[in-house]
């Protein structure tokens, strides 16, 4: 009985090991291609100048940035979990996706602090329900709305927003201001990168607008 006991745990152990180490190089050899895609993404406005990975399935890309607006930029990706294979299941089971941020601070620091977070809501009537009739519905579409707990809005608040709901739309899951280093950072899916992607050749140009926009000169 111990005997079976101790051979099913070194097997376990064998599995889980070999599953991390799979894991891992599955991870590092995919970085290539997602630097290439990046690379291929920031032409024109910046370069990758290091890599560093942060954990199995997190790395981070250094940035030589050719324009002034963005200082000590960078970019941290966020990959599927492969080497622990607990946390991919619940990542599968989430719908978990991997996302890359960018992160740089700004040549005019913002004096406030403010999270814009993307959500989109779904609804669908049942399968087996009839199809509604909305002949006799108003349907009407609402804008951005904003949850703040300022009683008032400095102009250069109000210039950013107008700036987040007048730029083209790239699929942003989360972007931030903040005093404190880095000013801004921008969260995305890693898919909005890849070759072929409407948002591809127009991601980092968005973020210098926001960038822009920001900016106390603009008010």
């Amino acid at each position: 009985m111990w005997r079976n006991f101790v051979i099913d745990f070194l097997l376990g152990t064998i599995l889980v090991v070999a599953w991390y180490y799979i894991g891992m190089a599955l991870n590092r050899r995919r970085s290539m291609t997602i630097v290439y895609w990046i690379d291929q993404a920031i032409t024109g406005t910046a370069r990758v100048a290091g890599l560093e990975w942060l954990s199995p399935s997190q790395f981070l890309l250094r940035l030589r940035c050719s324009e002034q607006h963005f200082t000590r930029a960078q970019i941290h990706v966020k990959l599927h979990p492969w080497e622990l294979p607990l946390r991919w299941l619940m990542n599968r089971v989430r719908r978990g996706q991997e996302t890359f941020t960018f992160e740089a601070d700004l040549a005019s620091p913002p004096t406030f602090n403010m999270q814009v977070q993307g959500q989109r809501w779904v609804g669908k009537t049942r399968r087996r329900s009839k199809v509604p009739d909305l002949s006799n519905y108003q349907l009407e579409r609402i804008g951005p709305f904003v949850v703040t707990t300022r009683p008032d809005w400095e102009p250069v608040i109000v210039n950013t927003m107008d700036t987040l709901s007048c730029s083209a739309p790239c699929d942003f899951l989360q972007v931030t201001f903040n005093p404190e280093s880095p000013n801004f950072t921008a969260t995305l899916p890693l898919d909005a990168v890849r070759p072929g992607s409407e948002y591809s050749t127009t991601i980092f140009d968005t973020m210098r607008e926001l960038a822009i926009g920001e900016s106390p000169s603009r008010t």
